[in-house]
């Protein structure tokens, strides 16, 4: 039998499956019939969702009809957050598979990026190149993000873009699902293998050394990743402000054509108001020659 949980469930999803234009007016009814059917919490929650931006609508597009990728996506992301946690383990192996799972998930976010597009244009959205990007690189996020978060955009209901993806990883997120969702069995640190071989000084000293600089090298990709979101987020602002006054310079211009459209009507009949009165003129000055011959 099914719950009132998995009704909203379905309703929900027929809300974010729906075209943009058409939210606001598809929440605002589905809260009230919710109220109506006496589910007052249901219909309090529908009624404080907030209509999606044009890149979290695409996004959710992505998540109920690009399922294989995303799924791919995910995998790929996986395996660079296992990769990562073992090249800070002092793996340098690891390295390879870094390099490897982060040109997939590169490939694949691009890919989806692409599909998104798509999806705008045919929804009859703008879908501009700094659209595309924040779609990739919110993709990319996603790809390191936690399940949940994966599950929702899965089920086309993600309600908000995850912020840039953390570093360094933790153990137990580093270990989550591998590609194809295979548990990850964390590898021994290397100080415990060391340890357990009964290691110099100069084995010990080379270890710290290494993660220590793997730790600088995590720490200056931090900042790097900070000040290039400050950036994007500066330059977005910046388009939006300018795409705002590109729409009412527009409005402005199409006000001004239909204004200059009526005035040469206007000219044009007043032309042919004075060209007749000319004739009435002339035909009156005849007639009184008549009749005073």
């Amino acid at each position: 039998m099914a719950t009132s949980h998995d009704s909203l469930d379905v309703d929900l999803g027929e809300l974010y499956r729906a075209p943009l234009s058409a939210f606001t007016p598809t929440r605002n009814a589905l809260a009230k019939r919710l109220q109506a059917e006496g589910r007052s919490d249901d219909a309090a929650r529908v009624a404080a969702l907030r209509r999606p931006s044009t890149v979290l609508w695409a996004l959710n597009q992505l998540g109920l009809h690009a399922q294989d990728d995303l799924a791919e996506l995910f995998g790929a992301g996986a395996r660079l957050r296992a990769a990562q946690q073992r090249l800070l383990r002092g793996d340098r192996a690891a390295a390879d598979e870094l390099r490897a799972a982060g040109g997939e998930q590169r490939r694949l976010a691009d890919l989806l990026g692409r599909r998104a597009v798509m999806v705008l244009t045919a929804g009859s959205h703008a879908a501009s190149e700094s659209v595309r990007r924040e779609i990739v690189m919110t993709l990319s996020s996603l790809a390191t993000a936690a399940p949940a978060l994966q599950q929702e955009l899965m089920a086309g209901r993600l309600l908000s873009e995850p912020g840039p993806a953390g570093f360094p990883v933790a153990d137990d997120d580093a270990s989550t699902l591998a590609a194809g969702g295979a548990a990850l069995t964390p590898e021994p640190s290397i100080s415990q293998h060391v340890r357990g071989q009964g290691a110099t000084a100069a084995e010990r000293r080379d270890h710290q050394q290494r993660l220590a600089a793997a730790q600088r090298a995590v720490d200056d990709a931090g900042r790097t990743l900070a000040s290039a979101q400050k950036e994007l987020d500066k330059a977005r602002r910046e388009v939006e402000r300018l795409e705002r006054r590109a729409l009412a310079l527009t409005t402005e211009a199409a006000a001004a054509a239909a204004t200059a459209r009526e005035a040469r009507d206007r000219e044009e009949s007043l032309e042919n108001a004075e060209a007749e009165a000319a004739r009435r003129l002339e035909q009156a000055h005849a007639e009184l020659a008549t009749a005073e011959g």
